[in-house]
């Protein structure tokens, strides 16, 4: 939370609801519109798209067995291949049409 700027929010499931309200948008947050469900459903697969590719390397479920000090470099290497892959081997994501404007 504390890397964010003052307006910027994440999108996430229920299980962050309460967190930290004016920076954590949940499906059953009270201040979510029943109309931008959808598009944060769409969001949050999205990433979970992002995620199923780090688990495509093991990097998530599995006990890291090296050592400690390297499991940063490990991880941030399979974030620059996954990042090259979407940008240059046509592993494109899907588009979202986003907006989180407040409702005056």
């Amino acid at each position: 939370m504390t890397f964010l700027e003052p307006y910027e929010r994440v999108e996430a499931d229920d299980g962050y609801l309460g967190e930290a309200p004016l920076k954590v948008r949940c499906p059953k947050c009270v201040t979510v519109p029943a109309e931008r469900k959808e598009m944060m459903s769409m969001v949050r697969h999205r990433q979970e798209t992002i995620n199923k590719r780090f688990k495509d390397w093991k990097i998530l479920d599995s006990q890291f067995r090296h050592d400690v000090r390297v499991h940063r470099d490990v991880f941030a290497a399979i974030a620059v291949l996954s990042q090259i892959a979407i940008q240059h081997n046509g592993e494109d994501l899907f588009e979202v049409e986003y907006s989180d404007r407040m409702e005056e």
